[in-house]
């Protein structure tokens, strides 16, 4: 869950919900990413809008 302060008046909006869906693996006795799925719920994106999460 990603919240979004606003800054004119401080209040607090949810602004994403989700999940990531990891595969790891070990090599060489090392955790390694092997898949990343991400599942987006939120209904709306706002448009014109570039937020990396």
């Amino acid at each position: 869950m990603v919240n979004r302060i606003m800054e004119h008046d401080g209040s607090t909006i949810t602004f994403s919900t989700g999940q990531y869906k990891d595969r790891v693996v070990f090599e060489g006795g090392e955790p390694r990413f092997r898949q990343r799925i991400v599942v987006f719920d939120s209904r709306a994106i706002e448009t014109l809008l570039v937020v990396p999460l």
